[in-house]
């Protein structure tokens, strides 16, 4: 049996999420948020597979087993009335939902529009999806029932500029780095003011930021596999979390 992490300190680690998570006691999240890999042909996806030693191409089959045992690891330690929100496309959503089903209900979408997006070398769309799923047999976290967009402001796209070289004053480190205004409202909405936040898939860092920005007693525990040429992710990530100043963000600052 793995050792049981102490919730009420921070943890930014670089490891598996499949394995690390195992130090999670059961049912003690508030909320799990994460920005999960999608399926594809490329080196990052395939390190993140938890010691399959994947090396390029890695088969739907075998990413729906280790989409299956990731739902599985969350709906073990989210709390009965916590929330699973995750960052998705199209067609990765569609993918995962029936294997997600069997773990959590689903409760609706947000599109997050970044307004504008190279075309690179395919042609990509310039929206994602902020995925909404509660467990089953949950028990209510708000006073009366609720849809998704009623609890930001009545809005259901979001318009924020992606990180990109010369955008938001930064270069960033991460293919896909989110920017901090994207999971700022999310955590304030969605998770207690002394609650815990669960985050497999940590990148360099824009949500265990988002959070410290939010000047709250809420606690972050997460997890990156991928690493820089220089360093790992997490690395950077620990550096900006110390360094980040406590603000509070406003509903105005965060643009839902």
């Amino acid at each position: 049996m793995p050792q049981q992490v102490d919730l009420t300190k921070n943890h930014l680690l670089h490891g598996d999420c499949l394995l690390l998570s195992k130090m999670i006691p059961d049912q003690t999240i508030d909320l799990i948020l994460d920005d999960p890999p999608f399926p594809g042909k490329t080196e990052n996806f395939s390190s993140r597979m938890d010691s399959l030693d994947m090396i390029e191409c890695v088969s739907l089959d075998l990413y729906l087993s280790w989409w299956d045992r990731v739902c599985q690891e969350k709906a073990r330690i989210l709390k009965k009335k916590g929330w699973f929100i995750f960052k998705s496309d199209d067609f990765t959503s569609k993918l995962i939902y029936q294997i997600t089903q069997k773990y959590f209900d689903y409760y609706g979408d947000i599109v997050w529009d970044k307004i504008a997006i190279s075309m690179g070398y395919s042609i990509r769309k310039r929206h994602e999806l902020l995925c909404f799923y509660r467990l089953k047999n949950h028990t209510h976290y708000f006073k009366k029932p609720c849809n998704i967009p009623s609890l930001l402001n009545e809005t259901d796209i979001v318009r924020l500029l992606k990180i990109q070289k010369g955008i938001w004053g930064i270069d960033p480190i991460h293919i896909n780095q989110t920017p901090t205004l994207l999971w700022a409202p999310i955590i304030d909405r969605f998770c207690p003011e002394s609650g815990i936040i669960a985050d497999f898939f940590m990148g360099s860092g824009s949500i265990p930021i988002a959070m410290r920005k939010l000047n709250s007693k809420r606690r972050y525990w997460g997890c990156e596999i991928t690493n820089t040429d220089q360093n790992s992710y997490v690395d950077y990530a620990k550096a900006e979390f110390k360094k980040t100043t406590q603000i509070k963000i406003t509903t105005q600052q965060t643009l839902f």
